[in-house]
């Protein structure tokens, strides 16, 4: 049987570079923004400025992430938000061989209306990489079993047909992608998820009440609210949480409300006092106490600081 054991404890920093920058031309990495890597590995400690998704689609081997490393085979499905550092390393180098998806962030900018229908893509995209990162022992990422690998990996060859031809098919490659990020996010959760390292599934609970989080912030969410979501008692909830998450379920929703609020207040379309609104808090100095706390100024000298540079 395959462990731990039978890989570096560590895996070494990228000789290139620590970050890979999408429209760096000594890299051209547009021109592959859909590839197969089958040989040259390990490939070592590395991050970037775009989302990357990787697939297994065949052999065994070990995913580095930031302090952390998990036994990956085929199937598995990992998201890399940017700036997180990661690396693989095969159990056998002749049998090994990972799908790579580089999405911009641009992305997710002009595609923002399309994604928010899209369920549990937030757990997909930020919040089980987040896990990954924080606990070697709960991850709970997605594999992709037999069925699904059937229907997926076809859909793999297309996107890697379509970036070689990516000035054509930009559009379409786009759509693709829009699909295939939400076909996998849906996987996450329902129906047979294939394998899991978290057995109980007590982590993917967890994860679903953060999505749940990330759809429903601008209501009066509570703990009892969260900890029944996640099947769970409030004491049991708040333990297992702060163990994947560093942070407490409450303050965690504040850091929600928080980032929707930073964004809003980057155009002038809506007074202070909506925003506190839209964004879930129950009037403008309940957000200002906590946006100063985080931003070190008040969201109107934050507003002010923003709109100066357009």
């Amino acid at each position: 049987m395959i462990t731990l054991n039978d890989f570096p404890l560590k895996l070494v920093d990228h000789h290139k570079a620590l970050i890979f920058y999408l429209d760096d031309e000594k890299f051209q990495l547009r021109s592959h923004m859909a590839y197969y890597h089958s040989d040259d590995f390990p490939i070592p400690m590395h991050k970037h400025d775009f989302f990357e998704l990787n697939i297994i689609v065949q052999g065994v081997g070990c995913h580095y992430i930031e302090g952390n490393r998990f036994i990956v085979s085929c199937g598995d499905t990992l998201m890399i938000p940017p700036n997180v550092r990661h690396g693989y390393v095969p159990y056998d180098e002749n049998n090994f061989s990972i799908f790579h998806l580089l999405v911009d962030k641009q992305f997710f900018f002009d595609y923002s209306k399309e994604i928010e229908t899209m369920p549990y893509i937030q757990a997909f995209l930020n919040i089980e990489p987040m896990v990954r990162i924080n606990n070697e022992e709960c991850a709970c990422f997605l594999n992709l079993n037999e069925q699904r690998r059937k229907r997926t990996f076809p859909f793999l060859n297309n996107l890697v047909h379509l970036a070689k031809k990516q000035e054509q098919c930009v559009k379409t490659l786009n759509f693709y992608t829009l699909g295939l990020m939400g076909e996998l996010a849906y996987y996450m959760f329902e129906g047979d998820r294939g394998k899991s390292l978290d057995k109980d599934n007590v982590s993917l609970n967890v994860l679903r009440s953060v999505d749940y989080m990330n759809a429903h912030f601008q209501e009066n969410i509570t703990l009892n609210e969260l900890a029944n979501f996640a099947h769970m008692s409030r004491s049991e909830y708040c333990i297992k949480f702060k163990n994947l998450f560093n942070d407490t379920p409450m303050h965690y929703l504040i850091d929600i409300r928080l980032n929707k609020a930073e964004k809003l207040l980057q155009e002038d379309k809506l007074t202070i006092t909506d925003i506190s609104l839209e964004c879930g808090f129950f009037d403008n100095s309940h957000m200002t106490r906590f946006f100063q706390k985080k931003y070190n100024m008040s969201p109107r000298e934050y507003r002010k600081s923003k709109l100066s540079k357009l």
